[in-house]
C-alpha cells in the first residue's frame, strides 16, 4: 500500500505500507515492512520486516532487518525478529 505523496525514485516496495510522504530512493528495497511519514530510505538501502517510525532518515545503503544481532545494538527488536526504528531515530552507518 503506497500512500499519497510518496516518491519511490526508482528502488522496490514489496508486502509493505508506506504512509504519506516517504520517498525510496535509486536501487533501495523495501520488504515486509511499514514506513511512517517523513520517512526517507536512502539510495541502495535495504529493509526488512521493519517498522520505522516518522521522520527517520535511512542513509544510503544501510541495511535494516537482515543482521539481528547488529539491530539489536541499534533499535528494538521483538522476539519476532521485527525491527523498529523509534521517531526521528538517527541512524549512522
Amino acid at each position: 500500500i503506497i500512500s499519497p505523496g510518496c516518491v519511490i525514485e526508482g528502488g522496490r516496495v514489496e508486502r509493505s505500507v508506506l504512509s504519506p510522504m516517504v520517498t525510496v530512493r535509486k536501487n533501495a528495497l523495501v520488504q515486509d515492512s511499514v514506513i511512517m511519514e517523513n520517512v526517507v530510505i536512502g539510495e541502495g538501502a535495504k529493509i526488512k520486516n521493519a517498522i520505522i517510525d516518522k521522520q527517520v532518515q535511512v542513509p544510503d545503503g544501510e541495511e535494516i532487518g537482515y543482521d539481528l544481532e547488529r539491530d539489536r545494538a541499534r533499535f528494538a527488536v521483538t522476539a519476532s525478529g521485527i525491527v523498529i526504528v523509534a521517531k526521528r531515530t538517527a541512524i549512522e552507518n
